[in-house]
């Protein structure tokens, strides 16, 4: 039987934590790593490890044994900060990088120097999103583990003008809701507010077994 793989998640925004949860019902090792003590705080107990640290530091990864990991994801949105991290981890040793890009020229960027995996999360889901509307509603968008995904589920009439706080998507269909694509844009999901409305399609991630079972709500 395969061990299971060694994660570390740097930047715990949306992005970041939303694979971090997944990996971790996996049954993955997760360390977590943002400079916000708050994000440490609201998030501890979720996975395995939580660290309050600046990643954009070189002694900082090494305290952390950052190259021992089998993959690093770096969910860091600011650019400079993000190129900045990543150049340090190849620097130190990192086996596999996977990181979010802002944009194209980002993305051309991270690759140059070295990132196995490029996402641009809104990129991803806008072209996506018409293949989608025009056949199923349910489209896989990217694999991190074995049988995880993020996937976009089209809204239906039953849950339009419900906020977040009310469907309760970890609750109710066992994923986390990360993002919304809505009149041709995406936009992130961050608070227990934020609603939803018939035609829009929400972005979770999950297992595939959790995500099938949905298909729309």
């Amino acid at each position: 039987m395969a061990k299971n793989k060694e994660f570390a998640v740097i930047g715990l925004g949306g992005f970041g934590l939303a694979i971090a949860r997944g990996l971790v019902k996996r049954g993955n090792s997760v360390l977590g790593i943002d400079k916000n003590r708050m994000v440490i705080e609201n998030n501890a107990g979720e996975l395995t490890d939580l660290v309050k640290a600046d990643a954009s530091n070189i002694e900082t990864l090494n305290e952390l044994g950052i190259a021992d990991f089998d993959v690093v994801i770096v969910g860091i949105g600011a650019i400079e900060r993000s190129i900045l991290t990543v150049q340090l981890l190849k620097e130190v040793g990192v086996e596999f990088i996977m990181a979010r890009a802002q944009n194209e020229t980002h993305e051309h960027i991270l690759y140059k120097i070295g990132v196995d995996k490029v996402i641009i999360p809104e990129k991803d889901m806008g072209d996506r999103v018409a293949m989608m509307l025009s056949g199923s509603v349910f489209l896989d968008i990217v694999d991190l583990a074995e049988d995880f995904s993020i996937a976009g589920i089209k809204v239906g009439e039953k849950y339009s003008g419900m906020n977040l706080g009310e469907i309760e998507f970890r609750k109710t269909f066992g994923v986390t809701a990360i993002m919304v694509h809505r009149n041709g844009k995406s936009y992130p999901l961050n608070s227990p507010e934020d609603k939803l409305f018939k035609g829009d399609v929400v972005f979770v991630s999950g297992r595939y077994e959790e995500l099938e079972n949905i298909k729309e709500i």
